[in-house]
């Protein structure tokens, strides 16, 4: 198959450092190119040029008093156009190709990378013969009334993970900090087991009153350190030498990508139940989903003897890359049928 893939321009494909739609397309891509189809992508500029790159938009770059919707439909337009002669168009961009989709000489598929927040709920049902993709079975429940054409796991490539198998002591929180994202429950486990936690992500716009409260009191450069955002080398490496990932989330995200990061450099994880996270650690020996902080205090210790092998083979078996293509070719194989279109390969 001819696929085209339409990301977002927030960010480069994949992101230097904080971005897991970016980062999610890049494996994509490079999974169906194994698979032995013909991927060409649309992304932001400054994205990685040994991808099958078919338009690089600079548009924010060259017009910076656009507002950024109106940068990013400028882009998905231009990617509609050049995608006519593909078998499918698969857009990451949330709901910019919504209504350019109905358009399309080709069948179309969204995924639905973020939270369905009401007002996009709303503007997904206004077109309602459009296909969407879950990335959990606990998003999907959240989007009554859309036209689900699957759901599809993120995947991961374990062996670039650059796995250890020895580890220090720290305990590590990484993400946006946010009150959703739960920082003050990875504090509190910290504190209870006596190990130090290094908090490593960005405080997320309109949450800096909840940092300043909940999280800086804390912060004394030593048991309780925030070392920003990190991406590249140094994100893999506090992955890689931490005892255990903390996952305190108090909503029902999506997903959770660096469940699956940690997961694959070795690292167990320790999380609430929340959204997608009892469908992730299925296995007890690769960590805990329990219900309340408490219960994180209490599995905390057998988190720490699961072994980094049984966590990196965890995420080979259920969420590789290959996994995640191929969960994706059938969904485009379906969609090619049910529109009465010819498949390639078949």
């Amino acid at each position: 198959m001819r696929i085209a893939l339409i990301a977002p321009i927030a960010l480069p494909v994949p992101p230097p450092e904080y971005g897991g739609t970016e980062r999610v397309v890049a494996l994509l891509a490079r999974g169906l190119q194994r698979l032995g189809h013909d991927v060409v992508l649309f992304a932001a500029a400054g994205s990685d040029p040994q991808l099958p790159l078919a338009q690089l938009s600079d548009a924010v770059a060259e017009q910076p008093a656009l507002p950024y919707a109106r940068a990013e439909a400028a882009h998905v337009r231009q990617a509609y156009r050049m995608a006519a002669d593909c078998d499918i168009v698969h857009d990451h961009t949330k709901q910019r190709g919504l209504q350019l989709a109905r358009f399309c000489p080709v069948p179309v598929v969204s995924t639905l990378h973020n939270p369905v927040t009401p007002a996009r709920h709303s503007a997904y049902q206004a077109v309602p013969d459009h296909p969407w993709v879950a990335i959990s079975h606990a998003q999907a429940r959240q989007v009554p009334g859309l036209r689900l054409a699957g759901v599809v796991h993120h995947g991961i490539d374990v062996d670039s993970a650059d796995g250890s198998d020895t580890k220090d002591d720290y305990l590590l929180f990484l993400g946006r900090i946010s009150p959703d994202k739960g920082v003050h429950h990875a504090i509190a486990v910290a504190r209870a087991s006596g190990r130090p936690l290094i908090i490593a992500g960005p405080v997320a716009a309109g949450s800096e009153g909840y940092f300043q409260q909940a999280v800086a009191p804390a912060i004394d450069g030593r048991r309780i350190r925030h070392v920003g955002s990190v991406g590249g080398t140094l994100k893999r490496d506090l992955l890689r030498r931490a005892a255990a990932l903390l996952f305190p989330i108090v909503w029902d995200e999506p997903f959770g990508l660096v469940v699956l990061e940690a997961l694959a450099c070795g690292t167990p994880v320790l999380a609430l139940r929340r959204g997608a996270v009892p469908e992730i650690l299925t296995d007890h020996r690769v960590g805990r989903a329990v219900p309340t902080p408490a219960d994180m205090i209490a599995a905390l210790p057998d988190v720490l003897r699961c072994r980094p092998e049984a966590c990196r083979e965890h995420v080979r078996r259920h969420f590789g890359v290959e996994q995640m293509a191929r969960g994706y070719e059938a969904i485009y194989r379906g969609l090619l049928v049910a529109a009465g279109r010819d498949v390639p390969g078949l």
